[in-house]
């Protein structure tokens, strides 16, 4: 016979062992140092601006979102290109996206948003912005249908500072 001790004992065991996979975390956020890191130009999957902006509006309080993508030169992200989506909304206040960290930033921005390869059916912006006292440096947006930056509700929205442009074509 199993002593009472000996049960609560295994019980606690057993219940620790199904309740982990809980409690465990998909870290396919990529942070480091709190910010979020955009390591590639993919359309979504781990290191795109897509899981970024995702993991920013999950994130509870403010997120700096940065750039290192590896290689040389201008980065271009062809937002919709696989997935056939716009980026998220950025809905959680105090949101920053900050292309300038990207190495070998200078004047002209080296991120570039693109919408040219997207098969939009309705107007598409390039950022929607709906959480309060975002902002957004240096960017270049271009060939979207609609906006290259929409404020739709939000308050105290900046959109680039100096040294730190924004480049918005249509």
């Amino acid at each position: 016979m199993i002593s009472r001790c000996t049960r609560l004992f295994l019980l606690l065991i057993c219940t620790c062992i199904f309740t982990l996979p809980l409690f465990s975390q998909d870290n396919s956020c990529g942070t480091i140092n709190g910010n979020l890191i955009v390591s590639n130009t993919n359309d979504d999957g781990p290191g795109s601006l897509r899981n970024a902006i995702n993991c920013a509006n999950e994130l509870e309080g403010p997120n700096r979102i940065i750039f290192s993508i590896p290689g040389t030169g201008r980065k271009n992200i062809f937002v919709g290109s696989t997935t056939g989506a716009p980026l998220p909304a950025l809905s959680d206040d105090g949101t920053v996206i900050d292309g300038s960290f990207q190495p070998g930033a200078t004047d002209r921005p080296r991120i570039v948003l693109d919408g040219s390869q997207g098969n939009w059916e309705a107007p598409i912006n390039g950022l929607f912005i709906s959480g309060n006292g975002c902002a957004i440096y240096a960017l270049e947006i271009r060939s979207f249908p609609d906006d290259g930056i929409d404020i739709f509700g939000a308050n105290n929205v900046k959109i680039g500072t100096p040294g730190k442009s924004n480049v918005i074509y249509s």
